[in-house]
C-alpha cells in the first residue's frame, strides 16, 4: 500500500482561489453611509453603496433614509435614498437627495425625463444607450405634493418640523443621473435664495464641474475629502439647452463606436495573423479586407437595430423634492 502524500501547497492555494472565485461579488450597501442621526455633521462627501457622492461646502446632517420602489420599478425596495440638509441661522438653506439602485435591483434607469425637457434652464445628455448613460438638468423646484416627494425627503421635512428648522418653499436645483449595467445613481443639490426672492440657478460651469466629480465618484475615483463649491446668489441661469442639441444624434455616436471598435478588432486580427503566420506583410494583407468592409457592415447593423429594434433607451422618473419647473 502506497503511503498517502501530503497535498502540495500550490494545490491548496489553487483550491482556495477557486472557492473565492465562486463567491458572489459583494456590494457595500447603504450601511457604509452614516447612521441616521441629525446631530452628526458630515462634510466633503458621503459614500453610498460603494459610490462616492461629493457634497457642497459646509456641514451636512443626514435626516432621511428610505428603501422604496417608485412607479416604474417592479421589484420592491429598488431604490435606496438618502436626504441631507445644511443649516444656516436655524433654516435649511441647502439639501442633497441621493438615490441609488439597491443591491440586486434593476439599475437600467435610462435617461431622466427632465433631461429631455426644453423648458428648463438647462437639460443635457452626455451619453445615452441601452445600458449606460449620463445626464443633468437644472430647475426651480416648488410644490410638495406627496407623489412628487422622495420618502427620504419627506422624513427630512418631518425632522425639520420637529427641530423647528425653517424650510423654503422654493429651491434652485441641479440634478445628475449616471447609470451603467450594474449601478445607478441620481443626485439632486438644491439651494434656497434670500427670503421672498427667486433662488438663482447655477451657471453652466458649476454644473459641468459637479457633473465631472459625480461621474468620478460613481466609479469610486474621488480623492478623499473632495467637496463641491457653492454656487452664489449672483449665479446666473444657464441658457436653455435641450438634450437633442447636445446628444449629437444616433449616427454620430454610431460612427465613433465604429472607429473605436475597428481599431480594437483590426489590432487583434493583425496580431493573431502575425502570430500564426510569422509574416507581417501577409498578416496585414489578411487583415485589410475586414478593415475596409467591416465598418460598413457594423454601421448598417447598428442603424438597423436603431430603426427596427424598438426603443433602446429607457426613461424612468424618480420622486424628488417637488415639481421641477422653469419658474
Amino acid at each position: 500500500m502506497r503511503p498517502t502524500r501530503p497535498m502540495p501547497v500550490r494545490s491548496l492555494v489553487f483550491g482556495a482561489a477557486c472557492a473565492l472565485a465562486l463567491l458572489p461579488w459583494g456590494r457595500v450597501g447603504a450601511a457604509d453611509a452614516p447612521l441616521l442621526d441629525p446631530n452628526t455633521l458630515l462634510s466633503g462627501g458621503v459614500t453610498v453603496d460603494g459610490k462616492q457622492v461629493p457634497l457642497p461646502e459646509g456641514d451636512w446632517r443626514l435626516t432621511g433614509r428610505a428603501v422604496h420602489s417608485p412607479a416604474g420599478f417592479d421589484k420592491p425596495g429598488a431604490v435606496t435614498s438618502l436626504s441631507l440638509v445644511r443649516l444656516r441661522d436655524g433654516a435649511v438653506d441647502a439639501t442633497a437627495l441621493i438615490q441609488v439602485a439597491s443591491p440586486g435591483a434593476d439599475p437600467l434607469w435610462g435617461k431622466a425625463p427632465a433631461c429631455e425637457r426644453s423648458d428648463l434652464p438647462l437639460a443635457r445628455v452626455r451619453y445615452a444607450s441601452d445600458h449606460d448613460g449620463s445626464c443633468a438638468w437644472v430647475s426651480l423646484v416648488g410644490g410638495a405634493e406627496a407623489e412628487t416627494l422622495d420618502p427620504a425627503w419627506a422624513q427630512s421635512l418631518g425632522e425639520a418640523q420637529r427641530q423647528g428648522w425653517r424650510v423654503p418653499a422654493r429651491w434652485a436645483a441641479a440634478a445628475f443621473r449616471v447609470t451603467d449595467p450594474r449601478d445607478a445613481v441620481q443626485v439632486r443639490y438644491a439651494f434656497a435664495g434670500a427670503p421672498d426672492t427667486t433662488p438663482a440657478t447655477p451657471d453652466e460651469g458649476w454644473v459641468n464641474s459637479a457633473w465631472d466629480q459625480i461621474e468620478r465618484g460613481f466609479r469610486n475615483r474621488l480623492a478623499t475629502g473632495t467637496s463641491l463649491p457653492n454656487w452664489t446668489a449672483t449665479a446666473t441661469p444657464a441658457p436653455a439647452t435641450t438634450a437633442e442639441e447636445t446628444e449629437g444624434g444616433g449616427l454620430g455616436r454610431t460612427v465613433w463606436k465604429t472607429i473605436t471598435f475597428r481599431a480594437v478588432v483590426t489590432t487583434l486580427d493583425f496580431s493573431t495573423n502575425y502570430w500564426v503566420i510569422g509574416d507581417a506583410v501577409a498578416a496585414a494583407g489578411l487583415s485589410a479586407f475586414a478593415f475596409v468592409i467591416g465598418p460598413f457592415v457594423y454601421i448598417g447593423h447598428e442603424l438597423a437595430w436603431e430603426r427596427f429594434g424598438g426603443p433602446v433607451i429607457r426613461s424612468v422618473d424618480l420622486p424628488g423634492l417637488g415639481k421641477d419647473g422653469a419658474s
